[in-house]
């Protein structure tokens, strides 16, 4: 850190030092040692911030949101329901 800065921005992790710029926010989520984001409700990890925030938002722990209406077959995600309708029953999504 250099003279005369604030040091109220300042945050220690692992004895790392984050400097946050102007603006900025820490992250809620941290990469492990491996570069990649662990979902911190079961042991499911992400290369990309966003999917673990997907995943949180629309998987963990949440209930499937689509079903099949051919098989009942049931999904989380509209994009996977929507790949199994076009694959499997032929259906123009």
């Amino acid at each position: 850190m250099g003279d005369g800065e604030d040091v109220s921005n300042v945050l220690i992790i692992c004895e790392a030092i984050l400097v946050r710029s102007k603006g900025r926010h820490y992250s809620k989520y941290m990469q492990n040692e491996k570069g990649r984001f662990p979902c911190p409700k079961c042991t499911c990890s992400y290369k990309q911030k966003t999917h673990l925030i997907r995943h949180l938002n629309y998987e963990c722990g949440v209930e499937p949101r689509f079903t099949c209406m051919h098989c009942g077959k049931k999904f989380k995600q509209k994009s996977n329901y929507q790949t199994h309708l076009r694959f499997l029953h032929s259906y123009p999504v």
